[in-house]
């Protein structure tokens, strides 16, 4: 049987049949706050993840669950009218890899519904496999080089532990458990190179400076209560919204508040920005960053996506979104000056680690949930007290351990949320992953950071991506972009 045969086979039997689900009522992944509470108090109290199930808990929420449904009919249509055998151009190509990202998309929300409770053992099975092959689809593969750095960079930081008496215990006990550990001491992330991170914070700087000065001036004082009309208030100053002299809003992109999240999330489609709850106080600094990487990258991308006039710029090319995460970051520390320096430590190294500890990256054997939460939550334990010892603050190490546990299950919770046994959702290492593969294309590039800012603007692409760069060039003009 030839590869168009088996392809159009599988489709037919197996993955279509999941897919029919689309057209169903949305009467599943309903979770309240509450239940994630009560997995993790249980956490808390036992110090273990033995017995908790979180394929109950949803991989998305109604309203993220309709979007994907709505997407993936859209998307069945656009594989009526194109086919790989038929695809006549670069965008034609583009358009077909868009539409099945979304439905491979749909196709595992749908899965992994239907084996909360197959109907029989046939179902379960096809279940499982289109499952398996979504979730390797949609998800980047762990990089073996990538993985070292991440974990590289947390040891290498816990090694300081063994200057003090009270805590050289703790970092033998880590090694003895996890022997693989001192291997990889030599690893550690890219760094951007200097003159280039200056020249793309000058070029930062040159475009967001004034409103970002405007509004310090308009908002004496910046709160969690008055985030959503600061917000609106950047969209109006860059031009990305128009409102008539009572500030009504009548055009472009706007901010709501949307109390049943957490943070923001950019909706592309609609144009619109929801501001979810915060755990902590909004300041002008971390402001200034939040609207680099929400607006600067998310909303600014899509609109010239849009601009193009290429739709699948405006939603984002198959992929995109390995890098688009991490270069939110990038800018994050660009605008902070830190992004030419060794690495800080944050839950982007964390999550990375998980996904390669799980998949069997590091010593060879995968692991399940309970046991990828006690790696996490021990080297969480042993970088904070490092951190602390070399910054010369005491800590109570109870209060260490609760925190660190609370981390660790949030960083779990998020990769293993509605997967049945077996199965994780790696999506979270692309914050890490894709700030890694845009330094080294930085670092090798030849045009100037102000260039690169204008070029990664373009729309939602992967401009790591060789096939990603010949859609732009087919989109924009050839004088204006060069590759």
């Amino acid at each position: 049987m030839n590869s168009a045969k088996i392809k159009n086979s599988f489709e037919n039997h197996e993955l279509m049949p999941i897919l029919r689900a689309v057209e169903g009522p949305i009467d599943t992944f309903k979770i309240a706050p509450q239940m994630k509470q009560h997995l993790l108090d249980r956490v808390l109290e036992t110090g273990s993840l033995e017995g908790v199930s979180f394929q109950d808990c949803p991989a998305f929420d109604d309203l993220k669950l309709k979007k994907i449904r709505q997407q993936a009919k859209v998307a069945l249509e656009i594989q009526k009218i194109f086919s790989e055998d038929n695809a006549e151009s670069i965008l034609d190509t583009a358009t077909i890899n868009y539409a099945n990202s979304v439905v491979w998309r749909a196709s595992v929300v749908e899965a992994a519904n239907k084996l909360r409770d197959p109907r029989n053992d046939n179902e379960r099975v096809i279940a499982k496999k289109v499952l398996k092959q979504g979730l390797e689809r949609l998800y980047p593969k762990i990089n073996k080089e990538y993985a070292s750095r991440a974990l590289g960079v947390v040891f290498n930081n816990t090694t300081e532990l063994e200057k003090t008496d009270d805590n050289r215990e703790i970092y033998r006990l880590l090694i003895d458990e996890y022997p693989f550990l001192p291997d990889y001491s030599k690893f550690m992330p890219s760094v951007l190179n200097e003159q280039k991170e200056t020249e793309i914070r000058n070029a930062l700087i040159e475009k967001y400076s004034i409103p970002f000065k405007n509004l310090k001036e308009m908002f004496k004082e910046l709160s969690n209560s008055n985030l959503v009309e600061a917000t609106n208030e950047f969209l109006r100053q860059i031009g990305l919204q128009k409102a008539n002299d009572s500030q009504t809003i009548k055009s472009g992109w706007v901010c709501l508040s949307d109390s049943r999240r957490d943070g923001f999330q950019v909706q592309p489609n609609k144009k619109i920005i929801l501001c979810g709850k915060r755990k902590k106080e909004i300041t002008w600094g971390s402001f200034e960053e939040l609207m680099l990487h929400e607006v600067g990258v998310h909303v600014d991308r899509a609109q010239n996506g849009h601009d193009s006039g290429f739709q699948p710029l405006e939603i984002g090319l198959d992929g995109y979104n390995t890098v688009e995460e991490g270069l939110g970051i990038l800018y994050e520390q660009v605008w902070r000056g830190k992004a030419s320096q060794p690495a800080k430590i944050s839950r982007d190294h964390y999550r990375y680690i998980l996904a390669a500890y799980a998949t069997g990256e590091y010593d060879g054997t995968t692991h399940n949930k309970n046991e990828t939460f006690r790696f996490i939550y021990s080297l969480i334990i042993a970088n904070t007290l490092a951190t602390s010892t070399k910054e010369g603050v005491n800590q109570k190490v109870n209060s260490v351990k609760l925190n660190a546990m609370t981390e660790a299950f949030e960083h779990v919770f998020r990769a293993y949320r509605g997967m049945p046994e077996g199965y994780i959702l790696t999506g979270d290492a692309a914050y890490f992953c894709g700030k890694e593969k845009l330094i080294e294309m930085i670092n090798a590039d030849s045009r100037s950071g102000a260039e690169l800012v204008d070029y990664f603007s373009l729309g939602k692409f992967d401009p790591t991506n060789p096939q990603d760069m010949s859609v732009i060039s087919e989109v924009y003009n050839p004088i204006r972009v060069r590759l």
